[in-house]
């Protein structure tokens, strides 16, 4: 019993020099970076020597000041006992034997956890000897990684993408372009010029004019809205562009048959801004003088004499004098109030509507295969399903989902900054998480 003790004395003493030592383990070259959503770990363990029959665990662990993570551990035996255990047939898996002074390098893939965003990493050190094991001090091996950014957890995404796409088209189209609808299964739609005026946008003309003028009667705020809204047809996937409306009208003044040639001028001058478009989904209606337009004006607004005004234009034909009468009506009083007020908003490449319809919902199927993928964190290949759809700003914001989460910040930002520019809201939080 005597003995035993005093060799166990022996091995602590041992063990307490050899941890005078600690300087002779040396952890240099390290490197911390953030790929995605892991942060992958590099370094060099450079150790003196070890003897014979001792043992050193080396274990890293990501740590602040609530949370620790323990990574795993590298075990290193002396070159010497990997000779002895060869010879016994006893040499163990995951140890690494090393020579004197050899440099080990250490690599370690670590999924983000929420409260990295600001740790240190240090190395756990334990030297054992004779089944005795000793705590040698830690080594700090970096200091304060600010860098990593957790909140890129969280990429913006649809996971639905069915609901994604009624949500698209609710809010997108349907909340924003009010000339906007889907056509009908039956694909044949009348125009109902009298009951739906108010559901089309309107590009006015200065009288006797063709000439469309920007800056005129808001002219370039509806042009806009009118690219807008077919760029956005075209961002949103399974939907497309079915076919543009456009009815040009005159006001009353002048000529019947001059009125007639103006308004289908109009109409035809609207299609220089659609140049993009088939013209077989153009369908043009030349109305001329827009005496439903007048009517609805006078009705609606109860201009003097509105009444008289209203049972001239009921009663007369535009073949039987309906306009000397008006201008006759009262001296001349209403008609005058009508040129000024009414007249301007009646010269127009008017009623312009836009129609879309559904189309296969193939791509659909596909791009929720992604989402799925992108859940599953594999982002190489969703990026492969998503490569073959057809480009969209759902698809542009979901492949830079991919890129941001596997590195690639270039990628990235490119596509983000596409989709924003289409109109993605989920772009611009993501851009915005990228950058932090």
């Amino acid at each position: 019993m005597i003995k035993i003790k005093k060799i166990s004395v022996l091995i602590c003493a041992l063990l307490l020099t050899l941890s005078s030592k600690a300087q002779d383990i040396k952890i240099e070259n390290s490197s911390i970076k953030h790929v995605g959503d892991s942060i992958i770990i590099h370094f060099d363990v450079e150790v003196e020597s070890l003897a014979l029959n001792y043992k050193l665990d080396i274990t890293p662990v990501i740590y602040n000041g609530t949370f620790a993570k323990k990574l795993k551990s590298i075990v290193y035996g002396s070159y010497v006992k990997d000779v002895v255990d060869c010879r016994k047939d006893r040499r163990l898996h995951d140890v690494i034997y090393i020579r004197k002074r050899e440099v080990v390098r250490y690599s370690i893939t670590v999924p983000i956890e929420i409260w990295m965003n600001d740790f240190s990493l240090r190395a756990d050190i334990m030297l054992e000897a004779y089944g005795v094991a000793h705590a040698l001090p830690s080594v700090l091996i970096s200091e304060n990684n600010e860098h990593v950014n957790t909140k890129m957890l969280k990429p913006i995404y649809e996971k639905e993408v069915e609901k994604a796409y009624e949500h698209n088209i609710e809010q997108g189209i349907r909340a924003n372009f009010s000339f906007v609808q889907q056509l009908p299964i039956s694909k044949s739609l009348g125009v109902d010029f009298k009951n739906h005026r108010e559901q089309g946008i309107a590009i006015y003309f200065k009288q006797g004019s063709t000439k469309i003028d920007d800056l005129y009667n808001g002219n370039y705020k509806n042009l806009q809205k009118i690219k807008d809204a077919i760029r956005l047809i075209d961002s949103i996937p399974n939907i497309e562009l079915s076919k543009i409306t456009i009815l040009g009208a005159t006001s009353p003044e002048g000529s019947h048959s001059l009125n007639m040639k103006l308004a289908e001028n109009r109409a035809s001058r609207l299609i220089s801004y659609l140049k993009d478009i088939d013209r077989n989904k153009l369908d043009i209606y030349n109305i001329g003088e827009d005496w439903e337009g007048l009517k609805e004006l006078v009705e609606k607004l109860k201009m003097p004499y509105y009444k008289e005004v209203l049972h001239i234009i009921d009663n007369n034909s535009i073949f039987e004098g309906r306009e000397k009468k008006l201008m006759d009506l009262a001296g001349g009083v209403p008609y005058r109030y009508m040129s000024k007020h009414y007249f301007s908003k009646l010269r127009s490449a008017s009623y312009i509507q836009i129609f879309y319809e559904l189309t296969s919902n193939d791509e659909l199927k596909i791009q929720q295969d992604a989402v799925d993928l992108i859940a599953q964190k594999r982002y190489e290949s969703a990026l492969d399903m998503l490569n073959t759809l057809q480009v969209s700003t759902s698809i542009d914001n979901l492949k830079g989902v991919c890129y941001m989460m596997l590195g690639d910040v270039r990628s990235a930002q490119g596509l983000f900054q596409r989709a924003i520019d289409n109109g993605s809201k989920h772009a611009i939080e993501n851009l915005k998480k990228l950058n932090l």
